[in-house]
């Protein structure tokens, strides 16, 4: 046949699902080759390392806890750069612990999960700054975790006489 129109074709469902995955895959390796927020250090362009702005350890010691209750975060919290925060969910419903705003994460926000209820989560903040936690189920739930660097000790010999 000469002069017949190009069948078009049109992709599967499964065949467009699959190079969806394919390229998060790829994607999400690059991210990983970087070091990423949750891999202990992110790289830059340099080379060198800086401390992971926050993170969930669940074996950490709390310095201080956010109680969630009646669909509110309790008070904003201070802590030292290095320590971490528990949030216990005392309610019915689950929630998320997400950096953000109006239930809307940051970008690269470095805290974004699911709280179930009755359960506690343990974020370790790495980095000196505040850090604004929502609720992506309820985006008027909000609080603030202030991260403040350690004392510089005295030297020895200082202080008033």
């Amino acid at each position: 046949m000469t002069g017949a129109a190009p069948t078009r074709r049109s992709v599967r469902p499964t065949v467009a699902v699959a190079l969806v995955a394919i390229a998060a895959v790829a994607i999400g390796s690059v991210v990983a080759a970087d070091g990423g927020p949750f891999l202990g250090a992110d790289a830059t362009s340099s080379g060198s390392a800086r401390p992971v702005r926050c993170r969930i350890t669940p074996d950490a010691s709390p310095s201080a806890t956010i109680r969630l209750t009646h669909q509110e975060f309790g008070d904003p919290v201070a802590v030292t750069r290095g320590e971490a925060v528990a949030f216990s969910n005392q309610t019915n419903t689950t929630h998320t612990i997400t950096q953000g705003t109006l239930g809307t994460p940051v970008p690269g926000a470095c805290v974004d999960t699911t709280l179930r209820k009755s359960r506690d989560l343990i974020v370790s903040f790495g980095v000196q700054g505040e850090y604004a936690i929502t609720c992506r189920r309820h985006p008027s739930m909000h609080t603030t975790v202030h991260v403040t660097e350690a004392a510089s000790p005295s030297p020895a010999g200082a202080g008033s006489r």
